[in-house]
């Protein structure tokens, strides 16, 4: 096993060594298929409760929360946003089976296509990604990506094999799409995989392949089971970039891999922590969960891991960092603004910040904004919002 520190590391030692306890960092093994050549950055572990900074977020934007006053801005289930390369913001929503389109100040223009089987229409849209010239529309029933120009005709559609559930991620800077598939080879068994594809849907290479296994939270004899998803197991998380590569985690440990467009691995990082088992409040929220389902359910009847995944998620920015969010419990009455944990990267996986930020998903980042869905914390309309983040690092 190779172990070398990163700057976060040997601040870490020179902490010890300065309190008279000079402890070594101790890594879990790889669970991350790293190879002997790979280059290293390992760092210690900074507890929440140690980090003081927190990543300040001002609102630049907001598209919807109109009430019924103007349903041109009311969003049913949005699942994706865009921004195009004249500043048009182009949301999807599944749900209303639409794609809406506003200008750059957040005003109404149009939608794209309608529901339906037919040329430029579509069932149940998920993704969208900006090219030069056109957007591209995935629709999962329909299995194939939809392209629009600009100024929201139709140009074409171009079909890819039902069961791979193709969703178009992020256009690259050389004009391709980095796309997630999603498929099942048992019925609990799941394979993501992240790959290069040309606009017309047909695999370049393949990027990152994620293999997992969905447990059951209850289940019995006869009865059949069904999943929570607030059970935190160990999915495998994957942030791709606009150069077609990726960074993926199995999320089981707190390590991450740096893959180009080829799949070549660039980098990896891991940090000196291995999360604990579930705490007895974490149970106690779950178990109250599946009574909403299973009144008279038993503790025993409940598959729950064996202990609490390190990665939440990661993402990228537009300037390229890579935000790292570590696994905490909240309580599922938690106030969705309370301030989670955070780890970012430069591109060369050197850390640049251990802190809080509020915010921990967005579906788009361009320049100094990102672009996020969610409810409103007082209306509980959903809502766009563009946000630029004050970062406390360079």
């Amino acid at each position: 096993m190779r172990l070398r520190l990163g700057g976060g590391g040997w601040i870490a030692l020179l902490a010890f060594a300065a309190g008279g306890c000079a402890e070594p960092l101790v890594f879990p093994d790889w669970t991350l298929p790293v190879e002997e050549d790979t280059p290293l950055r390992e760092y210690a572990w900074v507890p929440p409760g140690e980090r003081r900074d927190t990543i300040e977020w001002v609102e630049a934007m907001i598209i919807g929360d109109r009430g019924d006053t103007d349903i041109r801005y009311a969003f049913t289930q949005p699942s994706d946003v865009t921004v195009d390369a004249r500043g048009q913001i182009h949301v999807v929503d599944s749900r209303d089976v639409s794609v809406k389109v506003f200008d750059a100040s957040g005003a109404y223009l149009r939608e794209l296509g309608r529901e339906g089987q037919g040329p430029g229409e579509f069932q149940d849209p998920r993704s969208i990604a900006s090219l030069p010239d056109r957007v591209v529309v995935g629709a999962s029933r329909n299995a194939r990506w939809s392209h629009f120009d600009l100024d929201g005709n139709h140009i074409a559609d171009y079909a890819y094999p039902i069961y791979d559930n193709l969703e178009a991620q992020i256009a690259t800077a050389s004009g391709e799409i980095v796309g997630l598939t999603l498929s099942f080879e048992r019925p609990d068994e799941v394979i993501r995989g992240l790959g290069r594809y040309s606009p017309e849907a047909e695999l370049l290479q393949t990027v990152v392949e994620l293999r997992f296994t969905q447990v059951p939270t209850i289940g019995r004899a006869g009865g059949g089971g069904f999943y929570l998803g607030a059970m935190p197991q160990a999915y495998p998380q994957a942030a791709p970039t606009v150069e077609g590569g990726a960074y993926w985690s199995t999320s089981d440990e707190y390590q991450i891999l740096a893959v180009d467009r080829d799949g070549a691995q660039r980098w990896a990082l891991r940090v000196a922590w291995t999360p604990g088992l579930l705490p007895r409040a974490q149970i106690d929220d779950l178990m109250e969960q599946v009574r909403r389902y299973r009144e008279d359910a038993t503790e025993s009847e409940v598959n729950f891991p064996d202990r609490q995944p390190a990665v939440a998620g990661m993402l990228v920015d537009g300037h390229g960092h890579l935000y790292v969010f570590p696994y905490v419990y909240l309580p599922s009455d938690a106030d969705p603004g309370t301030p989670v944990p955070v780890d970012v990267y430069s591109v060369d996986g050197e850390r640049l910040f251990s802190g809080l930020s509020v915010r921990r998903r967005w579906m788009h980042a361009d320049g100094d904004h990102v672009w996020e869905i969610g409810p409103d914390p007082v209306s509980e309309e959903n809502v766009v919002r563009k946000l630029r983040p004050i970062e406390p690092f360079d």
